[in-house]
């Protein structure tokens, strides 16, 4: 190569002078400068021989004196403003070097193959071998310049594009092969054949799309190939007649809630002789708000671009049923004996493609003769009147008790003593709006050990569905009509007559209802007839007996504290609203705390004395007493106005009870010990006593030595001038 050399005058790569032949083969100028003869220059008789040879970018390619024959330039590449280098094979054309310092050949250069083998080279300036055939489809496999191309040459690509042509007046047209290119790409001057021709020529009888094959070759004869469509137009129509287009109504089924039509669903035989180009409706898609008659266009066009449309109508349609689904409930009668649902609580989210206009049921009111499994159907609608429907099991249920009303009632003991009782004896009218199954009675026979007193029965009131319900009622068992019995209160010419269970001789309220013997102030008289109850007294022996449980300290207060709060407000003047709201909060409390920090029975006792004296302030026989604030050394005690005395401590007791009484005068007396149906259990002494004072202790048992079960017991102290009975509690 001769790259990068210049001089002042002449001959920048080369100078010849003289008689000089120089053989030039396989060479490169390029990049070379001179005032004259760039990249050669031959002076005087000088006569060179150049082949395969590049002179490109050096000024001036070649020059000589005046008098120096032309050199002999044959199969070379020389850069010129114009025209040809004089020699076989030359070239004027870019050569296509690497770069400007890098003068190897790319892979189009012209170069390639293009030299001859005469006087070439064994090997290239690299040291690669000669020839080297890169292009195969041209003859000669010399490259010229000094390197020889080590690879093959690039194959073209060939690209296609779709045209549409007009019949001329003639009606034929012809088709070049380079309408058809869309800028194919390669080595060189490309050219090009159609379907192996230079052109195509078409008449009436090719109207249409015509496919044809494109073939581009390169300068080294390298080929590639791709198709394209000519579509043969008649615009003036001298080959066929016009498109025209045929109707014809079409039902579109939604299917999802969509419909897409194709141009084929409402053609109705359209025409089109010179050939379809396309065929299309307008608008072509429908969904569930389009239900109902539409109107489309139907438009079709030829391959002229002459149109024709028509209307076609389409009746869009939703026959897709919705899916009903169903899920089982439970419902509840109510206390009629009646239960009702609504088609939502069935629905397990049926679905339509539309949306449902809505769900019903066959069935929508229950009663008592529907108890039990009962199936329902769901139907669920669409807007086009589709339906679906599904199986529902409703469960009924009646979990409503029946209604037990109980009446107190009175029974007479037959000649033998006995009599038995029937629950509608009982009844007071116990309903059940499914109906009552079953009454029971949780007793219903009574004997003479029945007498005095009420016997409480429970009334068990079953409906037909086994629910249940309890009421309770007082039977009074009489022996008026045999006198089967013996007298159980001989004592009592009235036979308990306030009908409490306790004879009247022991009843601190003979004549009043008073079966507990609550006596609030331990006066003797029971608080169902006392007309006169100090509050002070009746909280005082309150609070020693709870303060006599062994409470921790933190509870014991709690409570007698509040009782305190409520005598001290009475005794103020407070509204007795608010006495009676302290003394509720008394029973709470105790309520609360019963069975945990209060065992039962005590926690029982307590708020029946304090509902007692709720109910004593309600009757207004609550008197606050003057100057009483300290509490009675022995509580419990009462002193009768003649003298005699009874008192007994501790009370509540559990083990033992200390009983003190005093006699006013000798006589005979008793001291006895009663339940509260009246029923003697004990009898402590029964003899003639002198006056004074007396003290006895009684362990809880009975006349067998027995313990008697805890509870209110009545302590009574009988003398030939009266009787004085005290209210004993027993605990355990």
């Amino acid at each position: 190569t001769f790259s990068g050399n210049s001089a002042g005058f002449r001959g920048g790569g080369m100078h010849n002078d003289f008689a000089v032949t120089t053989q030039v083969v396989n060479c490169t100028f390029s990049g070379n400068s001179a005032f004259e003869g760039g990249g050669m220059y031959n002076d005087a008789v000088a006569s060179p021989t150049v082949a395969n040879c590049i002179f490109w970018g050096n000024g001036t390619e070649l020059a000589k004196s005046t008098n120096t024959p032309a050199p002999s330039v044959t199969y070379s590449i020389v850069q010129q403003a114009s025209g040809v280098y004089p020699g076989m094979g030359n070239l004027n054309i870019d050569p296509l070097f690497v770069s400007a310092t890098d003068l190897h050949l790319q892979a189009c250069s012209p170069a390639i193959d293009a030299g001859t083998a005469a006087g070439a080279p064994a090997n290239d300036l690299d040291g690669n071998a000669r020839p080297f055939d890169a292009a195969p489809n041209v003859a000669g496999n010399i490259d010229i310049g000094a390197y020889e191309y080590q690879g093959l040459t690039t194959a073209p690509v060939a690209s296609c594009q779709n045209i549409t042509v007009q019949l001329g007046v003639n009606n034929t047209v012809t088709v070049l092969a380079s309408q058809i290119d869309d800028g194919s790409t390669g080595c060189g001057l490309l050219s090009f054949l159609i379907d192996g021709q230079a052109s195509l020529a078409f008449d009436c009888d090719g109207l249409g799309p015509q496919m044809a094959t494109l073939t581009v070759t390169d300068a080294f004869d390298n080929q590639a190939t791709c198709n394209a469509t000519i579509t043969v137009a008649d615009d003036d129509n001298p080959c066929c007649a016009a498109p025209a287009a045929a109707c014809k109504p079409f039902t579109a089924v939604l299917a999802g809630g969509s419909v897409t039509l194709t141009a084929g669903d409402v053609d109705g035989g359209s025409t089109y002789e010179c050939g379809l180009q396309s065929m299309t409706v307008s608008p072509n898609t429908f969904t569930c708000a389009d239900a109902g008659p539409q109107t489309v266009t139907l438009t079709v066009t030829d391959i002229n671009n002459e149109s024709s449309a028509c209307n076609a109508q389409v009746m869009v349609k939703d026959e897709t049923p919705p899916v009903a689904r169903c899920k089982n409930i439970t419902i509840e009668l109510n206390a009629n004996g009646q239960a009702s649902i609504t088609a939502v609580q069935v629905n397990n989210g049926s679905t339509d493609n539309c949306g449902l206009l809505g769900l019903s049921l066959n069935r929508t009111s229950f009663g008592c003769a529907d108890v039990g499994m009962r199936n329902v159907l769901l139907t669920a609608t669409d807007a086009a009147g589709n339906s679906h429907s599904c199986v529902s099991t409703v469960i009924v249920q009646d979990n409503t008790d029946p209604e037990a009303l109980c009446q107190n009632t009175t029974i007479q003991l037959d000649a033998g003593g006995s009599a038995s009782l029937t629950a509608g004896e009982v009844d007071g009218g116990s309903n059940d709006a499914c109906g009552i199954g079953a009454r029971t009675l949780s007793r219903t026979a009574f004997t003479c050990d029945d007498l005095l007193g009420p016997r409480v029965v429970t009334l068990t009131i079953t409906d037909v569905n086994n629910n249940s319900a309890d009421c309770t009622a007082n039977v009074w068992v009489r022996d008026d009509i045999f006198g089967a019995c013996p007298d159980p209160c001989p004592n009592d010419p009235d036979d308990d007559i306030d009908g409490d269970g306790i004879c009247g001789d022991v009843d601190n309220c003979p004549a009043d209802f008073n079966p507990n013997q609550a006596d609030l102030d331990q006066d003797g008289l029971g608080a169902a007839c006392d007309p006169s109850i100090c509050i002070n007294t009746a909280v005082d022996i309150l609070n020693a007996y709870i303060e006599g449980l062994g409470l921790s300290s933190g509870q014991e207060r709690v409570v007698t504290r509040r009782l305190d709060l409520a005598a001290r407000r009475f005794c103020s003047d407070y509204p007795l609203s608010y006495v009676i709201s302290t003394l509720n909060s008394v029973v709470e409390y105790v309520d609360y705390q019963s069975g945990s920090d209060i065992p039962p029975g005590p926690a029982a006792y307590i708020t029946g004395q304090v509902n007692a004296l709720i109910d004593a302030l309600n009757a207004g026989v609550v008197n606050c007493c003057s100057g009483s604030n300290a509490r009675p050394a022995n509580p419990g005690h009462g002193v009768a106005t003649d003298g005699q005395q009874l008192a007994a401590s501790p009370n509540p007791f559990s083990e033992e009870v200390y009983i003190r009484f005093y006699l006013p005068e000798a006589g005979p007396a008793a001291l006895e010990v009663f339940n509260l149906d009246g029923q003697r259990v004990k009898t402590l002494l029964s003899r003639d006593m002198e006056a004074g004072g007396y003290e006895h202790s009684w362990d809880g048992a009975d006349n067998r030595g027995q313990e008697l079960s805890p509870g209110i017991y009545l302590l009574q102290l009988r003398t030939g001038r009266r009787t004085i009975t005290r209210k004993l509690v027993l605990v355990r």
